[in-house]
């Protein structure tokens, strides 16, 4: 479901007991100063701006003839939980004249006239419920709470609380602090002098970092826990593009990129763990692999038993060798089983849920696709070079086509010798980081993360014992 316009990134809440001088805000307020509300696109990045990109967010400005402007916001980061793509409407003073909002606990409309609110609400599949109220003070609009920013006084100390609706969240307040100038570092490298406004809300601290001068934002920090940053900066279509890099290699079973020859049976036992936010073993699993040249066809059996959250997962794939092009998949999870099966451009997909009927579908394709189950194989063969990528089409579970992109990011040392890390990115699902021994192809490690602020690892047992 998609996410408020911004509302990711600005989720606000009830405000603490106020300090004496704070000054309570409304939309005119005679402390704010006038801002353009213009389009821009930002990138969001994992940690710094010399962490991962994880996607960005593009806010599209439009004035219109009555002298107010629309704002349509498109955020595609969905590893950092920003998803959407709504619309507002703002008078002169930044004063809220329509919202869209969708989100996970629901979608609304708002229209605002002074102190009345009025619109529809609804959860879920529910029917839309009207509604009209009367609140005791003109509110913004919680996705504006970033303009607000750039329009306070800029003066150490200087505090406001800002009170907001909005169809979801209703009548909500967030407190916002000038903490003072702070050094921070651009986009491009490049470290610049910016005032440091503090943000106030329950379960996530942001700071928005201005230009004195323009009064732009240079940087925005989120902190969902004290072990995640999130930032976003400005940036341009361009300095991603040449960020990005050369383009990959776009791969289909049997292309000669894969050195299948470079495989051999194997038994491996791993330890599942989470490593951040805390770090406890959370269960095992099993991978075995088994090449049958004479057949020419690879088996993959994979087991993993979740213990802390009761899950057992069976895995057993086929594909051809040394091709690697997709023949059958069962995945037994909890009691539901998935059959899939390849045959000249179909995938066969038959769902069995305990207790209920077996459903079929048939999806088909134009091309040799591969199975989204043989991508730790496909990474172990591989090319390994720094900045080598490869793009291709993976049928996962679904029964329906994921396009993964898979960089090689380079090399660092680990104790037993040279180690590349390589980087997965589905288009749907979040990214997976290995860890590939440069002399034998085994993965000593992979992890990814499942939500923000969550690290998950899977490393050999044998390591993981040494590790206690």
């Amino acid at each position: 479901m998609r996410l408020s316009t911004l509302s990711a990134v600005l989720l606000l809440g009830a405000a603490p007991a106020l300090a004496q001088d704070a000054v309570r805000l409304a939309p005119g307020h005679p402390d704010l100063s006038p801002v353009a509300i213009e389009s821009s696109l930002m990138a969001v990045y994992s940690g710094g701006t010399d962490g991962r990109l994880l996607g960005t967010i593009t806010t599209t400005a439009t004035p219109n003839d009555d002298g107010t402007v629309t704002v349509v916001t498109d955020a595609a980061a969905p590893e950092a939980g920003f998803v959407s793509q709504d619309s507002a409407r703002y008078g002169a003073s930044l004063a809220p004249i329509f919202l869209n909002q969708e989100g996970p606990g629901g979608q609304g409309t708002v229209a605002v006239d002074g102190m009345n609110v009025s619109g529809t609400y609804a959860r879920g599949s529910m029917e839309p419920l009207p509604f009209d109220i009367d609140l005791e003070e003109a509110p913004f609009d919680p996705v504006s709470i970033p303009l607000v920013a750039r329009s306070l006084p800029l003066r150490a100390g200087y505090e406001a609380v800002v009170p907001t609706f909005s169809p979801l969240q209703r009548v909500r307040e967030t407190t916002l602090t000038v903490v003072g100038e702070e050094e921070v570092m651009g986009a491009d490298g490049e470290a610049a002098m910016a005032w440091a406004i503090e943000e106030d809300g329950p379960g996530r601290d942001r700071r928005f970092f201005v230009d004195g001068a323009t009064r732009e934002i240079v940087q925005i920090t989120i902190s969902p826990n004290p072990e995640t940053v999130i930032t976003l900066v400005p940036t341009t279509e361009e300095a991603l593009a040449e960020a990005a890099g050369p383009p990959a290699d776009p791969i289909r079973p049997g292309d000669p990129a894969l050195m299948a020859d470079r495989l051999a049976d194997y038994s491996e036992n791993y330890t599942f763990k989470v490593v951040q936010p805390v770090q406890q073993d959370i269960g095992t699993s099993t991978r075995a692999l088994t090449i049958d040249r004479e057949a020419g066809t690879v088996t993959l059996v994979s087991t993993t038993e979740i213990t802390m959250a009761g899950q057992s997962i069976r895995d057993s794939l086929v594909a051809a060798y040394p091709s690697f092009e997709p023949i059958s998949r069962r995945l037994d999870q909890n009691g539901t089983l998935i059959e899939m099966s390849h045959a000249d451009g179909e995938v066969r997909r038959t769902v069995t849920a305990e207790g209920e009927e077996p459903e079929t579908e048939v999806t088909v394709f134009d091309e040799a696709v591969f199975g989204a189950g043989w991508l730790q194989e496909m990474i172990r063969v591989m090319p390994l070079a720094e900045g080598y990528r490869i793009s291709f089409e993976g049928v996962g579970t679904s029964g329906e086509a994921n396009p993964v992109l898979v960089s090689v990011i380079g090399q660092e040392e680990m104790d037993g010798g040279p180690a590349w890390i390589v980087e997965a990115v589905p288009a749907s699902g979040p990214p997976t980081t290995y860890t590939i021994d440069d002399a034998t192809r085994e993965v000593l490690k992979s992890s990814f993360s499942p939500q923000v602020g969550v690290i998950l690892e899977t490393v050999p047992a044998e390591e993981a014992a040494m590790e206690e």
